[in-house]
């Protein structure tokens, strides 16, 4: 068994030679230093509010991260709790830098072997243990700021938060002998990377004393062997923990981990962080879902499978090109842009019975396409109203199927909904559907897929619609402590409970083509999700006509 050096100065040992450093990692180590030197002299071009954002923090309040010298950097030492492909991209970058990795743990047994292969180190067992690592060389350094990186899923910070904090007092209790005080706690920082959940998630940690802060990385870690590189020139959000005597110090520490790394800090203030995270999604992973679309259509259209990538890629980048020369307004091209309706036209009945779906991806980024039309003022309002009426079919077809006499029709009727009980009435769409499908007697099924859509039958009039939102709120109130939201944190517990109570489907017989509704009955959907969607209602029709 082969001994190596502690990073809190004693001696562990590896179990083979699985946790060592590659070639090619060592290599990068070496290219990253050099350009981190670079850095040192030229500072890149800042962000927007990156200058005044560097400037802001006086010098006295940055305590001990006040300094950008190498020697200042290099005292900084830091622990990751959760190395996954974030986790191991900033280990890898920091520790080229100069910082100090004291340790590292992992989710997962194969998350455990791909940190230890690629930042040289074993996973430690226990935060107990990162804890003791972290703090292990302050005699020595008593300037060093152990800083705890936490790299968790958005749902276990703040649990992992708790760990972190009881961990710390643990160490300092049993180092002290009596129960530790803030005060008897060294300097020390923890910071989480997501860029959806607050800093408060970290306030088990300023309790004890913590200095608190997100960095969130805005760009997309899918191998954590690049991690490093994509950092470098990456714009990073720094978000202060919500303690106002310490907002200073944390910015300061944020910009300095974000330089350290290659990135560009700028300051994301907490109250906007939702709707930046939002930007950051459609920005990027959304781009992936409409490039996946369009490879699943050109492959539908014939192109080679082994090719279809190398065909459509330049298409997508010279995109981002334009996007980057032009801006977003002036890069659009395409049929929208030069008010070709037909085309679009040609479009939709090409994807409709070929997949729904992927018809339905294709309007929703069109009709946001047509504010940017708009906005370019090339267009006249007419032709534009135009565009958006081909693009607001609300019924597609599926193919029918017969046997006998008896056929099986299947009908979409698409809408938006405003949420938190929206009711819209569907009657005449689903008549006008019945008509049209020329079957006379039989059943109309009416379905809601998803799961905070419901379908009933109600007197569609505006008391009615009022007292029936009014049951759902008292019988199902949106504020109690739902374990869906504890869970998954989207606020939407009580709008899956609403729906399950009502149900999604809806049969409605149909006589001499008619839908045998009563008078002042309507066949209606309510949209239950806490927020507006667009909705697909399916009405299937089986039933006979009279030839």
């Amino acid at each position: 068994m082969e001994a190596y050096p502690d990073p809190s100065g004693g001696t562990m040992h590896r179990r083979g030679d699985a946790q060592e450093r590659n070639t090619a990692t060592e290599v990068w180590y070496l290219q990253a230093e050099l350009e981190r030197e670079v850095t040192i002299i030229r500072k890149d071009a800042p962000l927007p509010g990156e200058s005044s954002y560097a400037s802001a923090a006086p010098a006295a309040a940055r305590g001990l991260v006040e300094s950008g010298s190498p020697e200042d950097i290099r005292r900084l030492r830091f622990a990751i709790l959760g190395a996954g492909r974030l986790g191991i991209s900033l280990g890898l970058a920091l520790a080229a830098a100069g910082a100090t990795l004291c340790g590292h743990t992992g989710r997962s047994a194969e998350g455990r072997t791909r940190a230890e292969q690629l930042l040289g180190s074993p996973s430690l067992a226990t935060v107990a243990d990162l804890v003791a690592a972290a703090f292990g060389h302050r005699e020595s350094e008593p300037r060093s700021l152990p800083v705890f990186v936490i790299t968790v899923p958005d749902g276990e910070l703040a649990a992992a938060a708790r760990v972190l904090a009881e961990a710390v007092a643990e160490h300092f209790d049993a180092a002290g002998g009596q129960s530790a005080a803030v005060s008897a706690i060294p300097a020390w920082a923890a910071v989480h990377t997501s860029g959806a959940t607050p800093v408060s998630a970290l306030d088990s940690c300023a309790v004890r004393g913590a200095l608190t802060l997100s960095l969130h990385p805005l760009q997309t870690f899918s191998d954590p062997g690049r991690g490093p590189e994509l950092l470098r020139g990456a714009a990073v959000a720094v978000t202060p923990g919500p303690d106002e005597t310490r907002r200073e110090e944390a910015r300061g520490l944020g910009e300095r981990v974000a330089h350290l790394v290659g990135g560009r800090p700028f300051l994301l203030e907490e109250r906007y962080r939702t709707l930046y995270h939002a930007a950051a999604v459609m920005a990027s992973n959304y781009l992936v879902t409409v490039e996946h679309a369009a490879e699943r259509l050109f492959l539908e259209a014939g192109l080679p499978a082994a090719d279809v990538l190398a065909a459509f890629l330049p298409l997508a980048r010279g995109a981002l090109d334009n996007i980057q020369a032009q801006g977003t307004v002036g890069a659009l091209t395409g049929p929208l842009s030069r008010g070709d309706g037909e085309t679009v036209a040609a479009h939709l009945r090409a994807l409709d019975p070929t997949d729904p779906d992927l018809a339905d991806l294709y309007r929703t980024p069109g009709h946001a396409t047509l504010e940017l039309v708009r906005s370019r003022g090339e267009l006249p309002v007419d032709a534009i109203d135009a565009l958006e009426s081909t693009m607001n079919v609300t019924a597609e077809r599926a193919p029918d199927t017969a046997t006998g006499a008896f056929t099986v029709m299947t009908r979409y009727v698409t809408f938006s909904t405003q949420g938190e009980g929206d009711v819209v009435d569907l009657t005449d769409q689903i008549s006008h559907l019945l008509r049209e499908s020329g079957l006379t007697a039989g059943t109309a099924t009416v379905f809601a897929p998803g799961a905070t859509g419901a379908v009933t039958t109600l007197e569609f009039e505006p008391g009615v619609v009022h007292d029936f939102q009014q049951l759902f709120a008292r019988i199902i109130p949106a504020d109690d402590p739902y374990r869906h939201n504890l869970l998954l944190q989207d606020g939407n517990g009580h709008s899956h409970v609403r729906a399950g109570l009502l149900g999604p489907s809806l049969v409605i017989p149909f006589v001499n083509g008619r839908l045998t509704l009563g008078t002042w009955q309507e066949a209606v959907c309510v949209c239950f999700d806490h927020i507006p969607r667009d909705r697909k209602v399916i009405v299937q029709f089986m039933g006979v006509s009279e030839e």
